[in-house]
């Protein structure tokens, strides 16, 4: 079983994070930079997968609240899904996840962009 850590620019992140894994039915643990590294360190929580899928199955990931979506598929993307179903095709299977994915992000942003996003 593998463990996700997440890692947080400024206190405040930390602790909304924390909030969030203490309102729902999630074990973690918490990393601290005390004693040597309070002044410039900021906590970290470490989640099991277990944990990590719980947190998914409530509708969060990346430490934010996942909405519903609604995206149109087209015609040409439904022929792709049924040729990728009869060829077996894992690669191209998983090129149109992503894309399709980046349109479901794009929908539940409604269409504010981060400076992150490339």
């Amino acid at each position: 079983m593998g463990s996700l850590v997440g890692t947080f620019p400024r206190i405040g992140e930390f602790e909304k994070a924390k909030a969030l894994a203490d309102s729902l039915p999630l074990a973690y643990q918490v990393v601290a930079p005390e004693p040597g590294l309070t002044r410039v360190g900021v906590p970290a929580l470490v989640l099991d997968d277990q944990a990590r899928a719980a947190g998914m199955a409530h509708g969060h990931a990346g430490g934010r609240r996942m909405k519903e979506a609604a995206i149109r598929i087209s015609l040409e993307e439904q022929m792709r899904m049924k040729a990728i179903v009869l060829d077996e095709d894992r690669d191209d299977a998983l090129e149109l996840v992503k894309q399709l994915l980046q349109r479901v992000e794009a929908a539940q942003n409604l269409g504010v962009r981060s400076h992150l996003d490339s």
